[in-house]
């Protein structure tokens, strides 16, 4: 599938587009102060399959919700901002140590299990990555792994 996704990070908005490659739209769907399904074919038509994409693609593209806590340095010389939110949640962002490029991104739930697993590689612009993986574990998990095809800061 191809994804096409607008952020406005002072908005705190996203517009997500997927379709084929041949260019039929499958789901478009709006996250501006509560998520509005434009088009949806099914299976993506679903509100919990569009809320869940879009919690995914915020937390890979928008600073992490809640409040800062802690910030310092991992075992391993990467520098670490802890953050909270209101439903027990952490996120914790990473920017790797020794000269490594990859970022991290780890969402725990309110218990302490690892929620999503986000690495993003080959950094371009400022705040442009060509290349994100997503990992969310458990008997439901999946993987996501997105290529940046084309990317710009809007001014």
């Amino acid at each position: 599938l191809l994804g096409v996704v607008l952020v406005d990070p002072v908005g705190n908005s996203l517009h997500c587009v997927l379709m084929t490659p041949e260019g039929f739209v499958l789901l478009d769907a709006v996250d501006d102060k509560g998520i509005s399904i434009r088009r949806g074919v099914p299976p993506f038509d679903s509100p919990a399959f569009t809320e869940g994409m879009i919690a995914d693609i915020r937390l890979m593209l928008l600073p992490p919700r809640g409040l800062f806590r802690d910030a310092g340095r991992e075992k391993n010389g990467s520098l670490i901002c802890r953050y909270s939110d209101s439903e027990g949640r952490i996120t914790d962002v990473t920017a790797g140590g020794g000269g490594d490029d990859c970022r991290e991104i780890r969402q725990y739930d309110a218990s302490g299990s690892l929620r999503r697993a986000i690495r993003l590689f080959q950094p371009g612009e400022p705040g442009i990555f060509g290349k994100i993986e997503l990992d969310a574990p458990g008997i439901m998990g999946y993987s996501l792994r997105m290529t940046l095809i084309e990317g710009e800061p809007l001014k």
